[in-house]
């Protein structure tokens, strides 16, 4: 008899190891975070099809990110060189052709103070300020540059933008807009990559969690303007894999731009 029990526990752990299949990991609330490598988008518009490829590389000091387009043969590359604590410099090119020049000054926190830029024929140069919450989020952001100024103010709420107002100003001819973005985010998924300046982090905190949606009205009229809604997939870490965000003209309520975007880390 106990040779026969033996025998049915050997028969029950071989069917039960013959019917186990591999478990697929699940994403979690909270990602592994990753180093961003590359980011493909195919991009469609009433006019226009193309493909924008963004890659990125880093060495100890140095960020270089290099972007490409289907519809044309230029090469857009910037680089990034951090100085010291305080100061962070770069280049942008078009192909070989310096385009831009720009210097970032750093606060104590290693977030952007004040800023920069120089094109060789000086047609858009521009100095900018950045101020932040306490908690290290982005306030306000201002570029000043020779014919026109934005500025750009946000408020946040749970560790996230909650909604963003711009003011437009230009000198010649005297132009003076208004318009507030209201964002809403997906509550149980975290945003470990920022995808505005992805490696840099240089501009303040980034959202807590990823955006489902942003709306634009028009200001003082509070008219919606348009409306950008945001789909994910994610790797087995936790992490976007690929993206889809739409935008839709409300004034006339039709489709403006569709992107798809793909991401690769560093394995």
């Amino acid at each position: 008899m106990k040779n026969v029990l033996i025998l049915l526990c050997v028969i029950v752990v071989m069917v039960s190891c013959k019917k186990t299949k591999p478990i697929t990991p699940t994403p979690t609330a909270t990602p592994t975070p990753q180093i961003l490598e590359k980011v493909v988008s195919k991009i469609t518009t009433p006019t226009s099809n193309f493909t924008e490829t963004t890659e990125y590389s880093n060495s100890l000091d140095t960020i270089l990110v290099k972007t490409t387009y289907t519809n044309t043969a230029t090469i857009y590359t910037t680089k990034y060189l951090k100085i010291n604590s305080q100061l962070l410099t770069g280049w942008s090119y078009s192909n070989t052709a310096l385009s831009t020049t720009f210097n970032y000054w750093l606060n104590p926190n290693g977030s952007v103070d004040t800023f920069s830029s120089i094109r060789p024929n000086n047609t858009i140069n521009s100095t900018g300020k950045y101020t932040y919450y306490n908690d290290g989020m982005l306030k306000t952001d201002l570029s000043n540059y020779i014919s026109y100024k934005n500025l750009y103010t946000l408020n946040t709420e749970n560790g996230n933008a909650k909604y963003r107002i711009y003011d437009f100003n230009r000198v010649s001819p005297l132009t003076v807009t208004k318009d507030s973005t209201v964002y809403t985010y997906l509550p149980n998924k975290e945003n470990v990559v920022s995808h505005t300046h992805e490696q840099l982090r240089i501009f303040g905190k980034p959202n807590k969690n990823l955006i489902s949606s942003a709306i634009t009205y028009s200001l003082p009229s509070n008219n919606i303007i348009s409306e950008t809604n945001y789909t994910y997939t994610f790797n087995d870490k936790g992490n976007i894999s690929t993206r889809l965000w739409v935008i839709t003209d409300r004034i006339n309520n039709v489709e403006t731009r569709r992107d798809f975007t793909t991401y690769t880390y560093k394995q």
